[in-house]
């Protein structure tokens, strides 16, 4: 199966970051990670991304993703890290992510109960996702784009996103000795063990996953970034 490796960064890219950093916010910035892969999500060398104040340690995912337009920040300094993912936020996250990697969504997709009270963006994102097979709708056929994403759907969400763009079924599909590893997942098992398996996803303790437990902005955006370098999504060229 096919897993996430973190590449460690050399003393010349972090210093190449820094100095870049000070250049666009005159100001010192934290520096990165040194566990961050650089293969999909350098910090520099593709078009500039917005640098936020308060994502500590786990900022090269925040930024990566900012780069790519996938990710954007609750206001022009701060990105929220700690903010729980609603439903209409996902939705943009993952319709960004297929626009980054390179792809489309069906443009014509089956409406929502509520689709009425979602915005333009949101309605448009969630039903190219429905239709895509990667969304699916609640009681009543409705998105809830204010109804809050825990890390079991999440898993379900990134898997058939990954297997909509690869266009393989079975991709991040757990090995036989990789199943079974965690004691507190029902519903979304299979996905959850096929994205723990492949490092795009851990688990909060060796046998527990929380799959019941809120996914926050920042938690989304690392697992979007190492998605990503799993599957060496090329770099924009502008």
């Amino acid at each position: 199966a096919k897993q996430w490796v973190p590449i460690a960064w050399t003393k010349a890219q972090v210093d190449k970051v820094t100095v870049e950093r000070k250049t666009v916010t005159q100001t010192p910035q934290p520096t990165p990670a040194p566990d961050f892969a650089l293969g999909a999500c350098p910090l520099f060398g593709i078009r500039s991304g917005q640098y936020f104040t308060d994502v500590g340690g786990n900022e090269p995912a925040v930024t990566c993703l900012s780069a790519r337009g996938i990710a954007r920040g609750t206001g022009p300094t701060t990105y929220g890290p700690d903010e729980a993912v609603s439903r209409g936020q996902m939705v943009r996250f993952l319709a960004r992510y297929v626009k980054g990697a390179g792809a489309t969504l069906p443009a014509d997709g089956p409406a929502f109960g509520d689709s009425a009270v979602l915005s333009p963006e949101v309605r448009s994102a969630a039903e190219g996702l429905r239709a895509a097979g990667v969304v699916q709708g609640r009681s009543g056929g409705r998105l809830d784009p204010a109804g809050l994403v825990s890390r079991g759907p999440m898993a379900a969400f990134l898997v058939r996103l990954d297997r909509y763009l690869s266009g393989d079924p079975t991709s991040l599909t757990a090995d036989a000795v990789d199943r079974g590893r965690f004691s507190d997942v029902g519903a979304f098992k299979a996905e959850i063990d096929g994205l723990a398996a492949s490092g795009v996803a851990q688990g909060v303790t060796a046998t527990t996953f929380a799959p019941g437990t809120t996914v926050s902005r920042l938690q989304m955006a690392v697992f979007l970034a190492r998605l990503l370098e799993l599957e060496a999504v090329p770099l924009p060229t502008a």
